[in-house]
């Protein structure tokens, strides 16, 4: 329309030019005028044609490319469409589009003759008008720069997927069921996008690589990204128990570190290790969600929006959090004393021997081959406890000094290696000197006396604590 619109304008600018040189030339009319009148030839008279519609074009207001801020909004209001749809209203729906399929398919009636896929058919009848939805938009491959439209997509998708099921011919049932399989599809790849932004991908299985994403979330090197819209909340309100809770397998840790056998705990350290690491990044987690959701409840409040599921969903949130952070508070520091026992000054030794000693795998220019966190004779999950924050407290200060000495340890190895460093070295060698001081203040205050019990009926209550933990996570499931 905007072209011809152009071209009609364009030939009545024409005419006028023409019409207005034909008047010049009558009111001027004799011999003697006429001939000292230059009369514009055809060519001069096109290009002013030319001209002028290009700048008549410039003048008119052009198509507006839609933002990823009006996409979300438009995401937003699809959302509210399809959360208030009443069941009347979807019946109404789906009566509609089986009478007008019906005609659709029929070659004998005109209806929808310019409609090319029941795709199109559907968006037409289901998506409200004014929604700028097209078919162009379910083959859109999201794009982790356009959230909003990413997010635009998906609830189409989701909205023309409630009428899926319909019955249709089976030529046109494939299309139907790829639409479903889109939604389902861009529904993943938004709750990957999201997750990925809240927290890195970490083996669940490297216990020292969990323990310094908590210790990271204390030092504020994680920063999570602003939950901007009711999608993400719905998203995070279907994910947050999993990237929290079952992706690191706090059950099954706290269950093995509950193995006993008789009045006497038979599990290894390690497992102890497991449950408090794997309890503590999961209390950190929620707490990372829950900060997020409060600032974006703040924000839907500022604009007189709803916020009821956000705060139902702060509120879920908030019994297992706290529960999960009891826990790893109250046997934060029971868990080292276990672990490190009588072997502590065997463990200093160690670093005290490797920080005396010309380290040739990281010295005199050796390119980085090996993790610099590795200490021969210091086991895994005993290195992943110097990577907890906060520092445990009423400890023997020994215990202390062994992570002040790990973390020494590691930030010689970065002065002492030449070469390109990956990101994953500088991560590693980045968290060491806060680690340092933080492991030095508490050094500092700390007491030659502390010690703490470890009888048999803190065992007891341990064991109790770890079930009823479990007991709140199963109703958080259901």
């Amino acid at each position: 329309m905007s072209a011809l619109y152009d071209v009609a304008c364009g030939l009545w600018i024409f005419k006028a030019l023409s019409l207005g040189m034909t008047f010049h030339l009558t009111k001027n009319c004799g011999a003697r005028t006429l001939k000292s009148i230059a009369i514009p030839s055809s060519s001069t008279m096109l290009i002013s044609f030319i001209i002028i519609l290009v700048l008549w074009h410039q003048a008119l207001p052009t198509s507006a490319v839609i933002t990823d801020a009006e996409y979300r909004s438009s995401a937003e209001s699809l959302r509210e469409y399809r959360h208030g749809m009443t069941k009347y209203k979807k019946m109404q729906i789906e009566d509609e589009l089986e009478d007008l399929y019906l005609k659709w398919k029929d070659p004998n009636d005109h209806y929808g003759s310019g409609i090319t896929s029941v795709t199109e058919l559907w968006i037409q009848n289901i998506i409200p008008e004014g929604t700028p939805f097209a078919v162009e938009d379910t083959r859109y491959q999201l794009n982790e720069k356009s959230p909003g439209r990413n997010e635009f997509v998906w609830e189409g998708l989701r909205t023309l997927d409630n009428f899926a099921y319909l019955f249709v011919d089976e030529v046109h049932r494939e299309e139907l069921e790829g639409l479903r399989a889109l939604a389902a599809t861009a529904g993943e790849n938004l709750t990957a996008q999201l997750r990925s932004h809240f927290f890195p991908y970490v083996d669940v299985s490297n216990l020292v690589a969990l323990s310094a994403e908590v210790a990271r979330t204390y030092m504020g090197q994680e920063y999570p990204p602003c939950v901007s819209s009711l999608t993400q909340v719905e998203l995070i309100k279907m994910n947050w128990l999993n990237w929290c809770v079952d992706e690191l397998k706090v059950g099954e840790k706290l269950a093995r570190s509950d193995e006993m056998h008789g009045d006497t705990p038979r599990t290894p350290e390690e497992k102890w290790v497991e449950a408090l690491v794997s309890s503590q990044l999961a209390a950190r987690r929620i707490a990372l969600i829950q900060s997020e959701l409060k600032a974006f409840n703040v924000q839907l409040k500022q604009k007189r929006q709803s916020s009821i599921a956000v705060a139902q969903l702060l509120n879920d949130m908030d019994v297992l959090g706290k529960a999960f952070a009891y826990y790893a508070e109250k046997y934060r520091s029971l868990t080292w004393k276990i672990v490190l026992g009588e072997r502590a000054s065997d463990y200093l030794g160690r670093l005290y021997s490797v920080l005396a000693t010309p380290d040739f795998e990281y010295g005199h220019g050796a390119s980085i081959q090996a993790d610099p966190r590795t200490v021969e004779g210091i086991p895994d999950y005993v290195i992943s406890l110097f990577h907890l924050l906060p520092t445990p407290e009423n400890v023997p200060p020994e215990y202390l000094e062994l992570a002040i000495r790990f973390h020494q340890l590691v930030v010689d190895r970065d002065m002492n290696t030449e070469g390109e460093r990956n990101e994953k070295f500088k991560l590693i060698v980045g968290d060491a000197p806060i680690l340092w001081q933080n492991y030095g203040d508490a050094y500092a205050a700390s007491s030659p006396y502390s010690a703490g019990s470890t009888d048999d009926g803190t065992w007891a209550e341990r064991e109790n604590d770890a079930n009823q933990l479990r007991r709140i996570y199963a109703t958080a499931v259901d």
